[in-house]
């Protein structure tokens, strides 16, 4: 339970920060439904008396969320901040928090906060395999292979994983490694674009051009013109390409693409 004094500064932030509109439901308090409304509700509900303890740290995650799905992530901090401040061994806060911060790129403190997540909850292959995502934005590929394998133990099915790690394999030239770990996440999802993506540069990496072209044209069958852009603007960007950049898959493109494959260019960043 908190101290009164201590609660009543809760209050003042939540009616500084929350917008609450009177007579809105708090039972509208919920994960789901409008983020503006969510939003509204869940001040409700932090600012009723029925709302004590757990219950309003239960409504500040909840509020955190509803700012998050608005891309209000700083308001979300602040909220899942009070929600630990209320009850601190709550994993699932500490992850939702590392997310915000995350989309922030605030990596190093959304790394902290899966740290502290995975210290309460040590069986999250997401924790591990999202805490690797910032560690690679950090440019810690050693660690975050290590975060990707982890995950893969306790998940052995989780097949984006497996392309994650397979990118950081082949950015540290681990080619055959990074060979295999995309062949397990395209046996599990056969057109899954960034799995057949990375697949084709690392074939490009192992001097097998041919090869790496099939799999790119895999990948954009899949990915659609929004990997053709993706590839047109690399493509320009090595002096390969002079055409539009209009997702439009054409001979030209083609030409391009093979030249840039002999090359061994990469055309992800």
């Amino acid at each position: 339970m908190l101290h009164l004094s201590v609660f009543a500064t809760l209050l003042a932030v939540t009616a500084a920060i929350g917008g609450a509109s009177p007579g809105k439901d708090p039972e509208n308090c919920t994960r789901t439904g409008k983020a503006e409304l969510r939003i509204s509700a869940c001040s409700e509900a932090i600012l009723s008396e029925g709302f004590l303890g757990s219950n309003v740290a239960a409504a500040y995650r909840l509020r955190g969320l509803a700012f998050s799905d608005a891309r209000d992530y700083r308001r979300a901090i602040t909220d899942y901040d009070w929600a630990l401040r209320i009850n601190p061994s709550d994993s699932a806060v500490y992850f939702e928090r590392a997310t915000a911060y995350t989309r922030l790129q605030d990596y190093s403190q959304a790394i902290e906060d899966y740290d502290r997540s995975l210290h309460l909850e040590p069986g999250n292959p997401q924790a591990y395999f999202l805490r690797g995502v910032n560690n690679y934005q950090l440019g810690e590929h050693s660690q975050a292979i290590i975060d990707y394998g982890q995950a893969l133990v306790l998940d052995p099915e989780y097949s984006p994983v497996y392309n994650e790690r397979a990118w950081v394999l082949y950015l540290v030239g681990r080619n055959s490694e990074a060979l295999e770990d995309t062949a397990q996440a395209l046996s599990r999802h056969p057109r899954m674009a960034p799995a057949l993506d990375t697949r084709a540069h690392v074939l490009a990496a192992l001097g097998r051009p041919s090869e790496a072209l099939i799999e790119f044209e895999r990948a954009i069958d899949a990915g659609g013109k929004s990997f053709v852009r993706m590839y047109q603007k690399a493509l320009i960007r090595h002096g390969h390409y002079t055409g539009e950049t209009d997702g439009v898959y054409g001979a030209e493109v083609r030409a391009a693409l093979a030249a840039c494959l002999e090359e061994h260019c990469r055309l992800v960043k």
